[in-house]
């Protein structure tokens, strides 16, 4: 039997970079099978190729030569009109991943399969993708590896689509509830004092998936439900003409992460911290030049890089184009960047702060949620304890969670009342 040769020995035995034998292979041009997902060449078809594309060889019997074929031609057919109908014969290149055309595949990505060929578009390697659809992990073989990371300290955190998508309704619904008062606020620039009732301010909502489908953007192609976080905006408008101002609350998460994998491991940074601004920035340009007061929250929190430049930027008055920017940490609603914040504009820092009537059972929720995303089961004494809540209420957080099928509520002798997951098979 022929021995089989992968991409790259075909590479080597042509004298051709890699990406053209992968392109030879695909369009069919080199006779090729898969096996295992792989491409493979025989070498009896690389050297019946390679005999085949010898220039000046003679034609078969009945067929014609390379040099009758081309003398055939319209004597005004161009180098280019030669070019574009070999490469219109020539199938396209598709992302291994998500079927995209890759216009460019000397630039692409490769699976980093051992011995895969395929190739990755920009917007799947860009979002952190490093495979083809065949040999791509499944969801529970990266929460497994996440897991893992997260014990051996390769990650700071692990949180799931679920409990940020809790964070997101916490954080906008308890904005929003502030809002509705806006106790204290003053015009950023001129320091006016500006109307505290609910009539003077108007509410828009909207959130990345919408502004992403309305721009035409990569709207992320993976999983998704109502469990995961969508990156949720409201907009609120004090005052009127020069005085107005808009105060934004901006839920600020991985959404390619959530829609591929339903968690999430990267620390929001400074390009998070740079995507909102601009967006904000173009928001205000927008609305006539009006400055903006903006809370942005991440369910895996700020990195200290990203902290310290918010926090500096507030010595220098604006963060972007009119746009002043605090970080917030959604799980115990503390502002971490607006030390520095001027005591007249400390009404601001309070519309983040505080949190929403009920916010403290979505908190023992959260908290069991990922609590048990790495062990097997939660005490409720313990829960009571860490979060600083009445057992009472944490008691009714668990047995509403039970009610859902998810989780069993028992008292466990030796260790008291205890919640835990039910089996999958079970639920």
């Amino acid at each position: 039997m022929d021995k089989l040769l992968s991409a790259r020995e075909v590479a080597e035995r042509l004298g051709v970079a890699y990406k053209t034998a992968y392109r030879l292979i695909r369009s069919g041009e080199v006779p090729a099978m898969r096996v295992g997902g792989v491409y493979r060449v025989s070498e009896s078809d690389l050297e019946r190729y390679l005999e085949e594309s010898r220039v000046g060889r003679k034609p078969p019997a009945g067929g014609a030569s390379v040099e009758s074929s081309a003398a055939g031609m319209d004597a005004g057919t161009t180098e280019s009109q030669l070019e574009a109908t070999d490469a219109a014969a020539v199938p396209p290149v598709t992302c291994g991943l998500c079927k995209r055309i890759i216009g460019n595949p000397e630039a692409a990505a490769k699976c980093e399969c051992d011995d895969c060929e395929e190739l990755l578009c920009r917007v799947c390697s860009g979002g952190g993708e490093r495979f083809c659809v065949d040999h791509r992990p499944t969801r529970e073989e990266r929460l497994t590896e996440a897991r893992a990371a997260l014990v051996r300290g390769d990650v700071d955190v692990l949180v799931g689509s679920e409990s940020a998508a809790s964070m997101e309704q916490e954080f906008i619904g308890g904005f929003r509830e502030q809002m509705a008062e806006a106790p204290g606020l003053v015009h950023p620039v001129s320091g006016k004092k500006l109307s505290n009732k609910a009539a003077g301010v108007v509410l828009e909502d909207d959130d990345e998936l919408q502004r992403l489908v309305t721009s035409g953007g990569n709207v992320p192609r993976f999983g998704w439900g109502i469990t995961h976080p969508r990156n949720a905006r409201v907009v609120a408008t004090v005052g009127s003409g020069r005085e107005a101002t808009a105060v934004v609350a901006q839920f600020v998460s991985h959404l390619t992460a959530h829609a591929r994998d339903g968690f999430d491991c990267a620390v929001a940074g400074e390009e998070d911290v740079k995507r909102a601004i601009a967006e904000l920035s173009l928001l205000s340009k927008n609305k006539g030049d009006v400055p903006i007061m903006a809370g942005l929250a991440s369910p895996t929190g700020w990195d200290e890089e990203a902290v310290s430049k918010v926090s500096g930027a507030w010595g220098s008055g604006f963060s972007g184009r009119n746009v002043m920017a605090m970080l917030i940490d959604p799980r115990g609603r503390r502002v971490l960047s607006a030390e520095s914040l001027p005591d007249a504009l400390v009404g601001y820092r309070t519309l983040f702060e505080k949190e929403a009537p009920f916010a403290g059972r979505r908190r023992i929720k959260l908290f069991a949620e990922e609590w048990l995303l790495l062990h097997d089961s939660l005490a409720l004494g313990m829960t009571a304890d860490d979060l600083e809540l009445p057992m009472d209420v944490v008691r009714d957080v668990f047995n509403e969670m039970a009610s859902s099928g998810k989780y069993r509520f028992e008292m466990i002798k030796g260790a008291g009342w205890v919640l835990y997951p039910r089996p999958a098979e079970v639920r």
